[in-house]
């Protein structure tokens, strides 16, 4: 076998192995790569970027690996081939945390008993639309500016509002919902934080913390807005 063909076949056989572990799959039984790959893709719907390209590698593998003969090679992969699948096992089992990724940040957060005038400023003067919530050293929620707009507009309706003498407790009370942030681990990876974006489209926030709790300070936040640098990394 010529050396494309060994790197190849031993870089497909690693990965193979690390799809299996992600399927999630533990019947003891046979399953072929493709089962496997769509069994993964399930748990963690990232990988499904890859997919065209491991079909066509499996295909490939097959030919080498069913097809060739003792005097020669039915299919010798390409060094771009070669490249492409070590690139795709280096990301699939690449532990490079999300920190690492996007780096640290001043975070910016609210508290229930700020004045809506002060939070209308930072969201002005900073350009920001969302903050997490921190109530007695806890994480409740997160704020935005559309359920600030939304408010603001139910109080108008009923007269005259004061917006420095007003706090945003009220808007915190409904702000707990938490199908819209996750809270995640410092050593979270940066493919285990884009898989859980893929899987819940509808979060608008992501909170790292040291351990992932809600009673650590926050130390980075993710939104869309930081999604290409993410996926650029991945």
């Amino acid at each position: 076998m010529h050396n494309n063909s060994r790197t190849f076949i031993s870089c497909f056989n690693s990965l193979e192995k690390a799809l299996r572990e992600k399927s999630g799959i533990r019947d003891g039984q046979y399953h072929d790569f493709t089962t496997v790959l769509k069994a993964a893709m399930r748990n963690e719907q990232a990988i499904g970027r890859y997919y065209q390209d491991l079909m066509e590698c499996k295909d490939l593998r097959n030919a080498i690996v069913h097809d060739s003969r003792e005097e020669y090679i039915i299919a010798e992969p390409c060094d771009q081939i070669v490249a492409r699948l070590q690139e795709i096992l280096e990301k699939l089992t690449s532990s490079k945390r999300v920190m690492d990724i996007l780096g640290w940040q001043l975070v910016q957060t609210v508290g229930p008993d700020d004045s809506l005038s002060s939070v209308m400023k930072r969201i002005s003067e900073l350009k920001i639309s969302q903050f997490p919530i921190i109530e007695e050293g806890r994480i409740t929620g997160i704020i935005t500016a559309d359920a600030i707009t939304l408010w603001l507009a139910d109080q108008m309706e009923e007269g005259e509002l004061l917006l420095g003498a007003t706090s945003i407790a009220p808007i915190c009370e409904g702000a707990e919902d938490r199908s819209l942030y996750r809270i995640l681990s410092r050593y979270t990876s940066g493919y285990e934080a884009a898989a859980l974006i893929e899987q819940e489209p509808q979060i608008r926030m992501i909170m790292i913390t040291e351990t992932g709790g809600d009673s650590h300070s926050v130390l980075r936040v993710i939104t869309p807005w930081d999604y290409g640098r993410l996926y650029a990394a991945l």
